[in-house]
Order: C-alpha cells, then sequence, then structure tokens
C-alpha cells in the first residue's frame, strides 16, 4: 500500500473519529473508565511482585560458628562459602558486633542487658544468595562445612513467603487476563455502535467494489484514535492516583515498600497506551467483519 493512500486512510479515520462526536466521546469514556481499572489491578500486581522481591531479598541464611574456631580457620570457611553456586555475598559477624546490634534492636529497652553475664552470643556468618528459592539448598551446603555449629534462616518463613509470592503471582496473572478480556468484550460492543451507525456507508463501499481491507483500514485508525484517546486520560488518572497513594502511603506506612513513582510512571504508560491502541483496533476489526458480508 502506498504512503499517500495510508496517510489518505488515517486521515479518513480521524476524520469519522471527529465527526462522530457523541459516540466517539461515549467510546472515549467507556475505554478510559476500562484501562483505568486494568491500570489500577496492573499498579497493584507490579507492587505486589515488588513487595514479595524486596522480602525475598531481604532473607539471609545465619551460619553460627563452633566456639574457639582460629581466624585462619573461619577465613577458610568464608571462602568455602563464597564458591558455592547462588551465593551473593558473606559477612562475618563477630559476638561482640551481634551482641551491640541486639542491644540496638532493643532501644530503650537495652538496660535488660546489665541483667546479663558476659556474651551469650556466637559468632556467625551472614549469607544472601541470588537465587532466593535455592535458600534452603544453600543452608544445607552451609551446614555441612566444618566449623559451623548451626544454620537458621527462617525456614517455616521462608516456606510462607515463597508459596506467598507464588500464589500471588498465579492469582493475579490469571485476573489480568481475564480483567483484559472483559475490557475488549465492553469495547468491541461500544465501538460496534459506531459500525452499526455507519453500515449504509460499508454497504455502498462494498457495492461499488472497494475491498474489504479498504474499508477496513478507517475503522481500524478509528478504533486506535478511540484507544489512544481513552488511554491518554486512563494514563492521567492513574498516575496522579498513584501518586496521591504512595504520599499518603509514604506518611501512614513507611515501613512498606513500594515502587517509586518515577520507575513506575514510563511502564504503566507505555502498557496504557499499546493496550488501548491494541484494544481500540481488535474492536474495530472485530466490529466491522459483520457488515462486510453484503
Amino acid at each position: 500500500m502506498r504512503i499517500r493512500t495510508v496517510g489518505r486512510l488515517v486521515l479518513q479515520g480521524a476524520k469519522n473519529f471527529r465527526q462522530n462526536g457523541l459516540m466517539s466521546l461515549a467510546s472515549v469514556s467507556i475505554t478510559s473508565l476500562s484501562l483505568i481499572i486494568l491500570g489500577a489491578f496492573f499498579l497493584l500486581i507490579f507492587n505486589l511482585n515488588y513487595v514479595g522481591g524486596v522480602l525475598e531479598g531481604r532473607v539471609e541464611i545465619r551460619a553460627f560458628l563452633k566456639d574457639n574456631l582460629a581466624p585462619e580457620q573461619r577465613a577458610f570457611l568464608e571462602d568455602q562459602i563464597k564458591h558455592i553456586k547462588t551465593v551473593k555475598s558473606v559477612d562475618y559477624i563477630s559476638r561482640e558486633k551481634a551482641l551491640e546490634r541486639l542491644k540496638n534492636q532493643f532501644g530503650g529497652r537495652g538496660e535488660i542487658f546489665n541483667y546479663i553475664s558476659g556474651n551469650p552470643l556466637p559468632d556467625m556468618i551472614e549469607v544472601r544468595t541470588r537465587e532466593p528459592g535455592r535458600l534452603p539448598w544453600v543452608a544445607e551446603q552451609v551446614a555441612r562445612l566444618p566449623g559451623v555449629e548451626k544454620v537458621s534462616y527462617g525456614k517455616e518463613f521462608v516456606s510462607r513467603l515463597f508459596a506467598f509470592t507464588r500464589t500471588v503471582w498465579i492469582l493475579t496473572s490469571v485476573a489480568a487476563l481475564l480483567l483484559s478480556v472483559a475490557i475488549i468484550f465492553i469495547i468491541t460492543n461500544t465501538i460496534r455502535l459506531t459500525v452499526f451507525a455507519r453500515r449504509r456507508e460499508i454497504e455502498i463501499m462494498k457495492l461499488v467494489g472497494a475491498t474489504d481491507w479498504f474499508i477496513r483500514w478507517p475503522f481500524l485508525f478509528e478504533g486506535m484514535f478511540l484507544g489512544l484517546a481513552g488511554a491518554v486520560i486512563a494514563t492521567l488518572v492513574v498516575d496522579q492516583s498513584y501518586l496521591i497513594l504512595l504520599n499518603k502511603a509514604q506518611v501512614s506506612l513507611p515501613f512498606v515498600p513500594l515502587i517509586s513513582h518515577d520507575a513506575i510512571l514510563t511502564r504503566i504508560s507505555v502498557f496504557l497506551m499499546g493496550t488501548g491502541a491494541l484494544i481500540g483496533a481488535i474492536g474495530s476489526l472485530i466490529s466491522v467483519k459483520r457488515f462486510l458480508h453484503v
């Protein structure tokens, strides 16, 4: 197809979009409302996955060392742990440092340590992995090394956390798919009203010899314009709503990790714009199909 012809079809689609004032307004309104729901849902998915990833990244293995372990033995042990597959970092924590850290965690209630004689805490090595899902396997490898008295990584908590993140991912993916199908259905029926109002025009074009795709293209571009217009409104609403929610969450729930506004803005904008244009095009193609059989 020639560039001039494509340009003419695009202009025709834009003209149709402009001329069908009330119908286009209704389509854009429903499209934007649908995409706002979809955008809010995906923001929820992104943040749930982000929170799960942050929590998984904070999980660590604590290898408690045997008493009276020589410095060279400890150094050799650290080197062995570093060479275990998926190990990201290894940090030695002396018993003195561990006690100081514990006192800081107790804050104003640190006077309780005045009643404890000596330091009951052992030396330990904190291990972080690149793949949180392999944490139990890494813990087993560390526990077998000489010089390690005991290994702790919150087995029950880790199992529940991984099960939670897997469940969230599956449920949100299925729900997102169902929501997308529902939105396509809504937009298709909305655009079908526009096509139905111009069915005579389609019949005349078909009778004078116009090809199916020559008839489809203006409606295709019109549907894309409808989808993009709705996506622009949805992007502005979702973006500003998330910014307000994020500011309130940082004050009320500062301990909950959420994706920053700048990090999510580009992704959600591209997602909504692309989804709006795609759904508009699909809706137009589905809607005009039944009127091409003259």
